[in-house]
């Protein structure tokens, strides 16, 4: 499956693309065959690298008894020197093999056990037990003629400094490249504890939890002991500013554990070698790029049967299943999905990580804009730094390939209107801001949920004379401002099968000059005697020139409700025969009841939601009153309290 990326941004290639070599040419340790099983879990379960696309290439096990190599992986047992150098010839470009790797494709490779050095022909890797070499030069020769996007080269086998130089000077032009070598040229190397360091600082997660989604890669078998391990005795490993582990990152990590931990234990006295690294200069989209072994790819659902394909199946993308109102703690009668106008509202954004990376450098952007699908927004973009909330700490956002993260923020939905529109993205430290990000377009790292809860009063009928009720209607009235101008038009889309509405718009088209405004009026409409707790989506899309540039999805709900308003002078007497009057934001009808002898004037059957309520021929200003369904909804006003 292939994705789109945001406009300007460090391009984020699918997990197909992802290749990996893995080579033991003399096998007469138990623990190059874990090791090889090790990496290949790490490669697959952590970093995406699909089982097909992964070639192993193991020489003859000393024991038979040894476990196979996993399931699904390409291998080659009893591997010789040939094979090898067949296998990296099958890699190159205009080789016809079904090997071939393109300009999109990543190569990772892994080259452990034995190793040596001759005089003058350089260093080498042991082949077919010991009787073969295949020297760094042979190599470096192959490595350029490999046309595609990254390889990484992590040789831990003695003497493996050797092919720092032959593989950095051999990287073909349009390739970027890094090496991690075990030791010097001149080094033998423990490549066990080499090894083990490695894979646990690729698996970042490990080192809070070594059995992490099962993928021990502590264990490693022979070798040295365990509690040299990062994870055991250690903290996390720092991921660093882009948010993805690189090759650099756990090289510094890993040399760092030598000097600190190895070096300073007398039990490896022995251990002398120095770790080498070396990477190519490489900057795309006009930043400089990290070599990973793989990179996150953020997604947010345009709609619930968005699968993440691009460009995006939904025919109303305005309502993200990932981006919603909850303000149940403030507003306990609000509903999922219902924003709370002129109040600071809860949002909850959900982010699943689809790449072939973990990452913690997760930011968010949310805006809000309430003056219509195209209008301007109601206050600055805010970004935040993605945060998990527990019961006593805030904890990291890390987003493992697959894991969806969800986090609530508190932004300000202002204004009092009847429509407001969210806006979200999400970035991590490889991403630019140079998309257009509110110009929502089909971009898995964007989503937008347009928000209209509508709740109507449908089980008691109302004729058109009431003037205190307004049952069975919602009238909403939706602004449309051009940024430049055009035809706009308004298409209505099928209610939910088994919710009994009818919709219609007043009129469904505007010709607008830039800059000019506009609105649309929508009716609403529920078959009298509908019982309360129906519910269903109801959607409308805006259109410019016949390009979609808006819409909203009403999330309709049937609930029958009444209000009471007391109206009371400054002693506290109530007020016989004043007239109060209602208002909901978008809708344009006034309701109006005279109060009582008792001061109080009764409204209902009424739909649900936030309303002003004045009193006519008084100066003050109207006050908020949020009606929830059922009839104790008893408000309070002053008259002449301004």
């Amino acid at each position: 499956m292939t994705y789109e990326n945001m406009s300007g941004s460090i391009t984020r290639p699918a997990a197909e693309r992802y290749f990996a070599l893995l080579f033991v040419g003399v096998c007469n340790r138990q623990r190059y065959v874990k090791s090889l099983i090790r990496w290949t879990n790490l490669l697959h379960q952590m970093y995406g690298y699909p089982l097909a696309n992964i070639r192993i290439l193991v020489g003859t096990y000393s024991d038979a008894s040894w476990d196979p190599m996993v399931a699904g992986t390409d291998v080659t047992y009893d591997a010789t020197r040939a094979d090898l150098d067949n296998a990296l010839a099958a890699y190159a470009a205009g080789s016809g093999d079904p090997h071939e790797l393109g300009a999109d494709d990543h190569l990772f490779i892994f080259t452990y056990n034995h190793g040596g050095q001759d005089v003058g022909t350089g260093c080498y890797l042991c082949c077919e037990n010991f009787s073969q070499k295949y020297y760094a030069s042979d190599f470096g020769t192959r490595i350029g003629a490999i046309h595609c996007r990254q390889i990484v080269l992590f040789a831990a086998q003695c003497r493996s400094g050797g092919f720092v130089d032959p593989f950095m000077n051999g990287l073909w032009t349009g390739t970027r490249g890094a090496v991690i070598a075990a030791s010097r040229a001149d080094q033998d190397t423990m490549e066990a504890v080499v090894d083990k360091l490695f894979a646990s600082a690729f698996n970042g997660r490990m080192v809070q939890n070594p059995l992490d989604d099962n993928i021990d890669l502590g264990i490693s078998g022979e070798g040295m002991t365990l509690t040299t391990v990062p994870g055991y005795q250690t903290a996390r490993i720092d991921w660093g500013p882009t948010g993805v582990l690189s090759t650099r990152e756990a090289f510094n990590w890993v040399y760092e554990h030598y000097v600190n931990k190895i070096y300073p234990d007398p039990a490896y006295a022995s251990i002398i070698e120095v770790p080498l690294y070396s990477q190519k200069p490489w900057l795309e989209a006009g930043q400089p790029v990290h070599i990973r072994l793989g990179e996150p790819d953020l997604v947010m659902q345009d709609c619930p049967e968005d699968t993440g394909d691009e460009p995006s199946a939904c025919s109303s993308p305005w309502y993200s299943p990932d981006v919603y109102a909850d303000n149940s703690d403030q507003f306990p009668a609000a509903t999922t999905h219902e924003y709370v106008p002129a109040h600071h509202n809860r949002f909850f954004v959900r982010t699943a990580n689809r790449g072939t990376a973990p990452t913690d450098d997760i930011w968010r952007i949310l805006e809000v804009r309430g003056l219509g699908f195209t209008g301007g927004p109601v206050g600055p973009p805010r970004i935040d730094r993605a945060v998990e909330t527990t019961a006593t700490e805030l904890v990291s956002a890390r987003l493992r390939p697959g894991r969806a993260h969800s986090q609530y923020q508190r932004i300000l939905v202002g204004g009092d209107f009847g429509h407001g529109c969210v806006s979200a993205a999400a970035f991590t430290g490889i991403d630019t801001l140079s998309h257009d990000l509110w110009n929502i377009v089909p971009d898995n790292d964007q989503a937008q949920c347009n928000l209209d809860p509508a709740a109507v009063s449908g089980a008691v009928p109302v004729d058109s004379s009431s003037v205190n009720a307004n049952a069975g209607k919602l009238i909403r009235t939706i602004p449309v401002f051009a940024p430049a101008g055009g035809t706009f038009e308004l298409r209505l889309g099928k209610p939910d099968k088994g919710l009994p509405v009818k919709i219609k718009a007043e009129k469904s088209q505007l010709v607008l000059r830039k800059g000019g405004q506009g609105e649309f009026q929508l009716e609403i409409q529920i078959e009298p005697k509908t019982r309360d707790g129906v519910k269903g989506t109801v959607s409308a899309t805006i259109l410019r020139d016949k390009k979609a540039v808006g819409g909203v999805t009403f999330q309709i709900r049937v609930a029958t409700a009444a209000a009471q308003v007391f109206v009371y002078d400054r002693r506290g007497l109530p007020v016989p025969k004043a007239k109060v009057n209602l208002r909901h934001p978008g809708d344009p009808r006034v309701l109006s009841a005279v109060t009582d002898g008792k001061g109080v004037a009764f409204f209902g059957p009424i739909n649900p939601g936030f309303y002003f309520a004045d009193i006519k021929d008084e100066l003050c200003a109207p006050v908020r009153i949020q009606v929830v369904p059922g009839d104790r909804n008893f408000f309070k006003i002053e008259k002449g309290g301004c």
